[in-house]
């Protein structure tokens, strides 16, 4: 028998921001591996798209994915890593 317990989350305005930050890292590391994928299929060449692989060209490539085009500082460290790794 499995049990359920629903909780209702009730973050500060702060925690929100947080939040969101975290699942827009997460998006933005899927949305830039799956363009890595495509242009790698359009090219005709054998994409590496295990987890494993792609979070090894994520961390050699996040410094010059996510950056903030204005002050050219990355913004990546503002979240926690396990954000671009589900992503």
């Amino acid at each position: 028998m499995l049990e359920a317990v629903r909780v209702a989350l009730d973050p500060t305005p702060r925690q929100e921001r947080l939040l969101e930050s975290h699942a827009g890292a997460a998006r933005f590391a899927y949305n830039k591996g799956l363009a890595r994928v495509r242009d790698m299929l359009e090219r005709g060449d054998e994409p590496e798209w295990s987890y494993y692989a792609l979070r090894r060209w994520w961390n050699q490539a996040k410094d010059t994915l996510a950056v903030d085009e204005a002050t050219g500082e990355p913004w990546w460290p503002e979240n926690s890593k396990e954000a671009y790794n589900s992503g």
